[in-house]
Order: structure tokens, then C-alpha cells, then sequence
């Protein structure tokens, strides 16, 4: 069986820890995913990209994110090339065991957005929020205000803005002092937005979310902790909107596995 992995880029393709170069970059449908195996590992990794003098990318790719990029090379070139992808979801777990034989930690944006949200809290590092319908970050803002001890969201911005005209936004971005920026504008845009605008902001981290801003502002429900768990998540987010989201999980999730087995059994990867 030929070696599958390589080091983990985590900060500009050499991880500077030699303690933490047992993480692995692997390959799923030709998107890059680190195998990261815990919070406290990316925890680490992610304070040492504080530490850098350039802004790191970090994106949670999921089985919807690897379907985009198979139609859209633009994207599937800008996650070639971010700094750190997190696995995010069952889809990719499977994914990996069919084509490598283990699953990947599951490290999915909603969650860890707000672990690390707290992370931040306590090591005193302030966070911007880009992104969601008008009003909506603010009030995840609040929300998360109340959980979360010490929590320094430094600007919001909602997401219906001009993606050619980002001057102000950036100059607010920047004059917020922002270590941090998660940006939720939904996959592809979030990633190709941050791709766009990166070498002009002044954060050290700037990372997609997708729907964290709705979810954690009450808009979306989330599926209870038993569905979690069993990491039905998925099937919960589709009943409760079937006619937004019945062409990514029944038809998307199919296409999927298509691709996956595709790839595991291609001569060329």
C-alpha cells in the first residue's frame, strides 16, 4: 500500500512544532483535508498561526464543499491551497474510511467555531463576524455574549454586501483590531471572498463557517444532541428545510459516494 499522507501544512506547508508532524494532510476527490485527531491539537495549531507574521486560511470542508468543488475549479484551487482544511461531517468520515480506512475526526464548523470562541475568550484573542442576513451576527454576537465569559467580538458585518467592493468592510475589519475573522457567507463564496481580500486584512486567522452566525443566533434549530451524536445532523437540517437543502443531501449525498468510489479506485490520484 503506497504512503498516503503527507506533513500537515497547518502554517505555510512546514508545520514549525516538530511535536505535532504525526497530523497528515490527506486527499478526498483531490480536495486536501487535514487529519487533525482532537480540539486540543487544533487548538495548538491555531495558536501557533497567531504567532505568524502572514494571515492563515482555515476551512471546514464537507461532503457539500467536495460536490462544489468537483464543478468549481476556482474553489477547489483556493482549498488546494489554504493553510488548514478541517474535516467536517459524516460524509467526509466516510470518505476516508472507504479510501484510506479510517475515519477522519469530525471537527465541524458549528461546533468547533464556538469551542474555539471560547478558546479565544480565555486567551484574551478578539474575534470578527462577517457574514448572515442583516442584524443576524449581531445577534449571535449577543447570544453568545451570555454563554461565553470575556468574549470580545470586536465588529459585525452582515453578509448582503457588493463582494466587489469591499473597502470599507475591510477598513472596518482592520480598525476593529480583529485577531480572529470568521466569515459566513456560505460555501463556495466564504472561501473564495477570504481568498480574494486576504493580503489586505489585518487578522491572523480567517476562517469560513458556513451557517454558524444562523445557528448559534436562534434562526436555525439545531437537531437535538441524540441526532448529533449519531451524527444524523444532516437528515434533521433536511426535514426541517426540505426545499432548500433537498438537492444537497438527496441528491448531493448519492453524487457523494459516487465520486468518492470513483476516486478510491482511479489510477491517476
Amino acid at each position: 500500500m503506497r504512503t498516503i499522507f503527507t506533513v500537515l501544512p497547518g502554517t505555510g506547508r512546514k508545520f514549525s512544532d516538530r511535536s505535532m508532524m504525526t497530523n497528515c494532510r490527506l486527499y478526498i476527490c483531490k480536495v486536501p483535508i487535514d487529519n487533525i485527531p482532537d480540539e486540543p491539537t487544533a487548538f495548538a495549531i491555531i495558536e501557533s498561526c497567531l504567532k505568524k507574521s502572514r494571515p492563515v486560511r482555515i476551512a471546514f470542508v464537507n461532503a457539500h464543499a467536495i460536490n462544489t468543488a468537483a464543478k468549481n475549479r476556482e474553489y477547489l484551487n483556493v482549498l488546494r491551497k489554504t493553510d488548514i482544511n478541517f474535516a467536517d461531517g459524516l460524509g467526509v468520515w466516510i470518505a476516508s474510511a472507504l479510501i484510506y480506512g479510517k475515519g477522519l475526526t469530525n471537527l465541524n464548523g458549528t461546533d468547533f467555531g464556538l469551542s474555539l470562541l471560547k478558546w479565544a475568550a480565555g486567551k484574551k484573542y478578539s474575534v470578527f463576524f462577517l457574514g448572515a442576513e442583516m442584524g443576524i451576527a449581531e445577534k449571535a454576537k449577543n447570544l453568545l455574549g451570555y454563554q461565553i465569559a470575556s468574549l470580545n467580538v470586536a465588529g459585525c458585518f452582515h453578509g448582503y454586501f457588493d463582494k466587489r467592493k469591499c473597502e470599507k468592510i475591510i477598513k472596518d475589519i482592520n480598525d476593529s483590531g480583529a485577531d480572529i475573522l470568521f466569515v459566513c457567507l456560505g460555501v463556495p463564496d466564504q472561501e473564495l471572498w477570504i481568498d480574494q481580500n486576504l493580503e489586505h486584512l489585518n487578522v491572523k486567522i480567517a476562517m469560513g463557517l458556513g451557517a454558524f452566525f444562523d445557528f448559534h443566533s436562534g434562526k436555525i434549530k439545531r437537531a437535538p444532541v441524540w441526532m448529533r451524536k449519531i451524527r444524523m445532523e444532516w437528515l434533521f437540517r433536511l426535514l426541517s428545510e426540505p426545499v432548500r437543502l433537498y438537492k444537497r443531501y438527496l441528491v448531493g449525498n448519492p453524487l457523494f459516494i459516487f465520486r468518492v468510489l470513483k476516486y478510491k479506485f482511479s489510477p491517476h490520484r
